[in-house]
């Protein structure tokens, strides 16, 4: 053949294939193929360059980012599509309060489930909530989980107090002990017998080390006291608080004496003590001053009753 019939040949498959092109395109009506289809039939060999260099190019793109582009459509037609929330992501930006107070039965024993897979201090407050919910099933769960959380708080304080006995002089594990048993203490989920209990370990945990004034924190010293007068033991209270004041004259060593002196009806003590943080530099906290304002009108109401 010459070279003119190859090029005859040439652009005769070039138009069949344009013409193909252009059907379907029309079959499928296709804006965007009818476009390229054109563009095959009126610029050879360019259009069929331009076709079949995107093909190649749409197919490396498509393995190399692992998108379904046969999913991306350009088409003006809205297109009304649901997705499902993720529920545990959802409830995890969601306070607890709202939860058991407007949401469904449902709701709240699946957003109570999930946060009662996370084992932290924290979630004590949200069993004590979920327990006064009214759904039967939320309060069960959050029984079940106080009970767990119990036996594993009492398992762990069995280890820990084994370890105490056999190096009970040890600062760091006295540190350790002392701070696991008034975190959960303070938990709030322990019953009166049981927080007496733990209250008498935790006293005599930090009562008996032999440098306080070396380990102890300001804070340390106040729970001392605060457990002291919680399970009537006045005079070690009265004692660690002077300590505590001698040491250091704090808002919190102030607080303690104040404490001490208004639970056991010493009076005068008290009533100095207080003039004297009236008059004293120390800038109180919101609670340290509304504990001041409490014990002034006690004391204002029973010396009104008095007279």
């Amino acid at each position: 053949m010459t070279d003119m019939q190859w090029a005859l040949a040439a652009l005769a498959a070039h138009s069949a294939i344009g013409l193909i092109c252009l059907a379907a395109a029309f079959v499928k009506r296709s804006t965007s193929m009818k476009l390229i289809s054109l563009t095959i039939l009126l610029t050879p060999p360019v259009g069929a360059i331009y076709f079949f260099g995107g093909f190649i190019a749409r197919r490396v793109m498509k393995k190399q980012a692992g998108m379904q582009l046969d999913d991306i459509s350009f088409s003006k037609t809205r297109h009304n599509r649901t997705v499902r929330p993720d529920v545990e992501i959802e409830s995890q930006a969601v306070p607890l309060e709202e939860v058991l107070l407007v949401s469904a039965d449902e709701v709240k024993r699946s957003h109570l489930l999930m946060q009662l897979k996370k084992d932290r201090i924290d979630n004590y407050e949200m069993i004590r909530k979920a327990l006064d919910s009214d759904d039967p099933e939320t309060s069960h769960y959050a029984a079940s989980a106080l009970t767990s959380a119990k036996a594993n708080f009492e398992n762990t304080i069995r280890e820990m107090d084994s370890k105490y006995i056999k190096n009970s002089k040890d600062p760091a594990l006295i540190r350790a002990y002392a701070d696991y048993v008034v975190g959960f203490v303070h938990s709030g989920i322990l019953d009166a017998a049981e927080e007496k209990k733990y209250s008498y370990i935790y006293i005599n945990i930090l009562t008996s080390v032999d440098n306080p004034e070396a380990l102890l924190t300001d804070a340390d010293y106040a729970d001392i006291v605060d457990r002291a007068i919680f399970v009537g033991e006045f005079e070690t209270a009265q004692r660690w608080a002077e300590a505590a004041y001698n040491l250091r004259i704090t808002e919190a060593s102030s607080l303690s004496m104040l404490k001490v002196y208004y639970y056991t009806g010493q009076q005068e003590l008290f009533l100095g003590a207080l003039d004297e943080l009236k008059h004293s530099d120390i800038a109180l906290s919101e609670e340290g001053l509304s504990l001041v304002r409490f014990f002034a009108a006690a004391r204002q109401a029973e010396g009104r009753r008095g007279a």
